[in-house]
């Protein structure tokens, strides 16, 4: 049993403000035995506590992240997503992120098109890209940024999830009800073994504002990265609070806009206790990194500006030969072969000349020093149908 936790816990997560899930993860080390090293995979982090089955196929855009090869039925693996492109999943970047760096594609899976994980249905999807915001430091006091996305290897053909934007702040004022989805910890005062619910939960909680978030929370809490909502327990013994808990980070905080939800927060953290009377689930502000998501998830667009990039970081590089400029062409190279390989059809249909081929000229024309069959390339992969 011991194999199934590895790579989901790190050292990060006892350093993180949550202190009672540190105790979670010890109780676990303590019940399952010694856990040899491994690259770390997924923190878990914030379940829904007090919420209510979700009904089937109400929110296809809702998935799963899971250990490479690990029992999708035993939901253990800390964190949850959304499909925001059909190549795509959005979630928390310390779901993907541990002690040695960002996740390699290979440790990690993606369970779409389940509300039950037990059920035979579904799909269950490799990865091949691991994208973390640059500005994620998980060594901070408060980590902000906290937000990443993850490649799927194929496209999946399940709806996806519209993102608020910075224009809509009339979404997510305070008092405003959202929903939190999360296959996490149901409840978090189990004796010994925890149980993670079979069926995804959701739960109704309203969003706080930014001076009551502050006040709890104090310097942890960032009003234009974060914002919190929850519902307090009414004493400390009592057990009628609303929130996530561990297993949901990653997953979606969903507000309404008229007729559609609309993603407003990423579970990132939450309270010290999961129902606690003094604290409330703290979230990324989704409309603050649009710009980023926007960029990355615009593959035509990165294609054009890698393009643009390249010639004079060619250029550059024949002039100075310096490390900074190898480095600067050999990540433009990489770039443009991963978009190739990942895209070719969805950016052939607004630059036909965008293909592997010529892209692999372009490739060997640059290595060669060739800059001028090199521009005329670059030319001919820019030029739109």
């Amino acid at each position: 049993m011991g194999q199934m936790f590895l790579g989901l816990f790190t050292e990060n997560a006892l350093r993180r403000p949550c202190r009672r899930r540190a105790a979670i993860v010890l109780s676990l080390f303590l019940v399952l035995g010694s856990v040899p090293p491994t690259p770390s995979a997924a923190q878990i982090t914030l379940p829904v506590i007090n919420g209510d089955p979700a009904e089937e196929a109400a929110w296809p855009f809702m998935v799963s992240l899971i250990g490479s090869g690990e029992d999708e039925t035993i939901d253990m693996i800390g964190c949850g997503g959304t499909l925001v492109h059909p190549r795509f999943v959005m979630t928390a970047a310390h779901c993907v992120s541990g002690d040695s760096g960002v996740l390699l594609p290979g440790q990690l899976e993606v369970i779409a098109g389940k509300t039950k994980l037990s059920s035979p249905n579904g799909i269950r999807m490799g990865v091949n890209q691991v994208i973390v915001h640059p500005d994620y430091d998980p060594e901070r006091f408060s980590p902000l940024a906290d937000i990443a996305l993850v490649r799927l290897v194929e496209s999946i053909e399940l709806p996806t999830v519209s993102l608020v934007g910075p224009a809509d702040g009339n979404l997510t004022t305070p008092g405003t009800e959202a929903i939190v989805l999360g296959w996490g910890l149901s409840d978090p005062d189990f004796s010994i073994w925890p149980v993670f619910p079979d069926n995804l939960q959701q739960a109704t909680i309203p969003i706080l504002s930014n001076d009551e978030c502050a006040g709890t929370h104090g310097l942890f809490f960032h009003q234009d990265a974060m914002l919190c909502a929850g519902i307090k327990a009414s004493g400390p013994d009592a057990g009628d609070g609303v929130s996530d808990c561990y297993g949901d980070s990653g997953g979606p905080l969903l507000v309404q806009d008229g007729t559609e939800w609309k993603q407003a927060g990423i579970v990132v953290t939450g309270p010290t206790e999961c129902i606690s009377h003094k604290f409330v689930g703290i979230y990324t502000r989704v409309s603050q990194y649009r710009e980023w998501l926007d960029s990355t998830l615009d593959v035509v667009s990165r294609a054009r500006r890698t393009l643009a990039e390249l010639l004079p970081a060619a250029r550059k590089l024949e002039r100075t030969r310096s490390r900074s400029a190898r480095k600067s062409v050999r990540e433009l190279l990489r770039e443009l072969k991963d978009l190739s390989l990942a895209f070719e059809a969805e950016i052939s249909e607004t630059l036909p000349r965008f293909t592997a081929k010529n892209v692999r000229a372009l490739v060997r024309s640059i290595r060669r020093a060739r800059l001028r069959k090199a521009a005329r390339l670059i030319g001919e992969m820019l030029q739109e149908a």
